[in-house]
């Protein structure tokens, strides 16, 4: 090797198109320090939570990180494939995001004393993927404004179970689908770090 050349790098920056849903507990924190509320109660409740989390890893093919109370779930275009089949993938990450948000929800209200309740929120658009080198950990990372924001859009609307940003309803529009949307008013105070053009054009999705 010439001094001073570096060696290639076997794991280099990747762009990738990508679909990904932010989830997590809103008012987790205040809820677990509660009075009345005791760790048998707690613990049972997470637990149901975690299944749900796990059953959608299992099933849905994504990227997943767990975080806590919330979940991270991420799905690549495939480049291989034809429009419509990564618009049926679409459609189907949405769907089955939905039904995780709303099965989570389910149980979060069959308690007492419970959290606020689940919010979950849907964008879409092109990312840096970086596959860890560690020996310990082989997930690929994905770095971006898009990751982020989908992070970020949990402060908006907080009590609504899914929104979905305009990337994402962009490609849903016309099309003949399993939920119902609907827009969702644009807040007076923005959200640390998101641009002011991506809260315009954010729907929530319903199930028909």
């Amino acid at each position: 090797m010439i001094k001073g050349s570096k060696k290639k790098d076997p794991n280099p920056m990747q762009r990738k198109r990508v679909i990904v849903a932010f989830g997590d507990i809103l008012g987790f924190g205040s809820w677990t320090r509660r009075a009345v509320n005791t760790p048998e109660e707690s613990h049972e409740l997470i637990d149901q939570i975690y299944d749900e989390f796990e059953n959608h890893a299992e099933v849905c093919g994504c990227h997943i990180k767990f975080l806590g109370d919330g979940i991270m779930s991420l799905r690549e275009m495939d480049e291989n494939k034809t429009r419509d089949d990564n618009l049926k993938m679409i459609i189907n990450f949405v769907a089955d995001a939905y039904v995780l948000a709303s099965k989570v929800q389910k149980i979060i209200t069959g308690y007492y004393p419970r959290p606020e309740g689940f919010r979950l929120r849907i964008t879409m658009g092109y990312v840096w993927k970086r596959q860890i080198k560690s020996t310990k950990r082989h997930a690929p990372e994905y770095i971006g404004y898009i990751v982020n924001l989908a992070q970020r859009l949990l402060e908006v609307s907080p009590t609504t179970l899914c929104v979905c940003h305009e990337s994402v309803m962009e490609v849903l529009k016309n099309k003949k689908l399993a939920f119902k949307t609907s827009p969702v008013k644009q807040p007076a105070i923005y959200p640390r770090g998101v641009d002011e053009e991506d809260l315009k054009g954010l729907h929530s999705i319903h199930m028909k």
